[in-house]
């Protein structure tokens, strides 16, 4: 009889747990793109990176100084 208790309340966790957490990826399957576009390169996000990385860089020197 244990075993049936068990089974009947896992079956409980699944029907209230399942369905909202479905709703959790419905907006990534929604989003997607085109799988060609996904991997455009776009060298201005490029170009914005390695600017952003050298300034981080940059400022490591000052930010140990101050510690």
């Amino acid at each position: 009889m244990r075993g049936n208790k068990s089974l009947s309340t896992m079956k409980s966790l699944v029907r209230t747990i399942l369905p909202p957490s479905l709703l959790l990826f419905l907006p990534t399957v929604a989003s997607a793109q085109d799988p060609a576009a996904a991997h455009a390169i776009n060298t201005g996000d490029n170009a914005w990176l390695l600017a952003s990385a050298a300034l981080v860089l940059m400022m490591t020197g000052p930010g140990l100084a101050l510690f």
